[in-house]
């Protein structure tokens, strides 16, 4: 016959059944919050898959964050150059108050990996961090070997229970879901840009110029406000392209792109219509406004000093001719024929100046 346990045992066997107990609810509670953040995480992910631009992003990203780390607080830097980077999103009680660091501050960014600072006063901490007392954690955006910026957080040192492992995971997922839909939207805008852009000048080019002008005379025509219309053709064109060759008439008309490119203002459109010509739209511009302007392109023009293959191009001239909505057309084919016809004139009364049809 087996002996009963004795009153020892027995309040031993409890002791360890209620730590098993307690063992086992604590586990199920994470499992449970875990699953809860991989629900949100998902969320997360399908709301910035539909996001159609950056700063779509930039603008929700933060409440996401919040929900998925509410016990961390933190920033979103992306570059804005080689070596800069700005804070597009922030959560929690962030303690950085600086909107853009550097690359050298941070060294997740530096080393191309995970920075963990557990103890502020021991371990390396970022420069970025250098007011901060908390421990921290940086984890560089990286999608298809392009940085895009760095996930910062920091937490309160008494976060080392079980799920103190696992939100340090979930960060990393987070992260690789976050650069990933940069790297798409970014791709998505070059391939737009591509599609529309003309990849010598950069200026836009015929396709875009169609589809806007459309648009701007919708808007022009609803707010009764005129738009200027200048077509610029380079002088003896052909004439370059013999003495240089086509080589010479490429750095030619890039450097006339940069030009009109850096010379117009926000609101105006500059497109490279084919060839060596070219157009601007100056919504709002009168008569006046866009002589004026076409006048000054010509002059800039004339004074350029273009060397290719480190000999001058010679002076470079252009024919321009202008119109305006509403007095020389309505519509976008009236407009560009009224324009044509503006530029034939100023060729044909010598080159090198500014006309517009009578």
């Amino acid at each position: 016959m087996k002996r009963p346990f004795n009153p020892t045992t027995v309040r031993m066997i409890q002791h360890e059944y209620a730590a098993l107990k307690r063992r086992v609810a604590e586990l199920e509670g994470l499992l449970h919050r875990q699953q809860q953040h991989i629900m949100r995480l998902n969320t997360m992910g399908n709301f910035l898959q539909s996001c159609q631009s950056l700063d779509d992003v930039y603008a929700n990203v933060g409440p996401l964050l919040a929900e998925l780390f509410s016990e961390q607080a933190g920033v979103l830097y992306v570059f804005r150059s080689d070596t800069t980077l700005e804070a597009v999103a922030r959560w929690g009680k962030v303690l950085l108050s600086s909107s853009e660091m550097f690359l050298p501050d941070c060294y997740a960014l530096r080393h191309q990996k995970i920075h963990l600072t557990e103890d502020p006063k021991h371990d390396l901490c970022c420069n970025h961090l250098d007011l901060l007392s908390l421990p921290s954690l940086c984890i560089p955006l990286v999608s298809r070997d392009a940085t895009l910026g760095v996930l910062s957080f920091h937490y309160a040192p008494h976060q080392t229970d079980p799920a103190h492992g696992w939100w340090e995971q979930l960060a990393v997922m987070v992260a690789r879901q976050i650069a990933t839909v940069l790297t798409n939207l970014r791709l998505r805008d070059q391939l737009q840009q591509q599609a529309i852009r003309d990849a010598l000048t950069g200026l836009y080019n015929r396709r875009y110029l169609s589809e806007t002008m459309q648009r701007e005379l919708r808007r022009a025509s609803r707010y009764r406000q005129p738009i200027g219309i200048i077509m610029l053709d380079i002088d003896h064109f052909k004439r370059f392209n013999e003495l240089y060759g086509h080589d010479g008439g490429d750095t030619l008309l890039s450097a006339v792109g940069t030009l009109l490119r850096t010379s117009i203002r926000e609101e105006d459109i500059a497109c490279r219509y084919g060839g060596e010509e070219f157009i601007l739209l100056l919504p709002g511009a009168t008569l006046e406004a866009t002589r004026v302007r076409a006048e000054l392109v010509r002059q800039s023009i004339k004074h350029l000093r273009i060397e290719h293959k480190g000999k001058p191009l010679g002076t470079v001239t252009a024919s321009l001719g202008i119109a305006i909505f509403p007095d020389h057309g309505a519509t976008s084919e009236t407009l560009l024929k009224a324009v044509d016809e503006a530029l034939y004139g100023a060729k044909n009364q010598g080159r090198n100046r500014v006309a517009m049809i009578e």
